[in-house]
């Protein structure tokens, strides 16, 4: 059962570490995209009004 715990524990750990690793990716992606092409990214907050709250699941690169 303690064992059970742990393991459900690192588990969780793992996937909120998952997941800030992907924000960061993500945030990361998303500079290169405005540095890279300003018009684009006008354009892509035209079709997503919410684009800067998006999460990363929103958004397949």
């Amino acid at each position: 059962s303690n064992y059970k715990e742990a393991l459900v524990n690192y588990g969780q750990r793992l996937v909120d570490s998952l997941k800030v690793h992907c924000m960061k990716i993500f945030q990361a992606r998303k500079r290169q995209l405005m540095h890279a092409n300003p018009l684009a990214l006008s354009l892509a907050r035209l079709e997503h009004p919410n684009w800067n709250d998006m999460s990363s699941s929103d958004l397949s690169f």
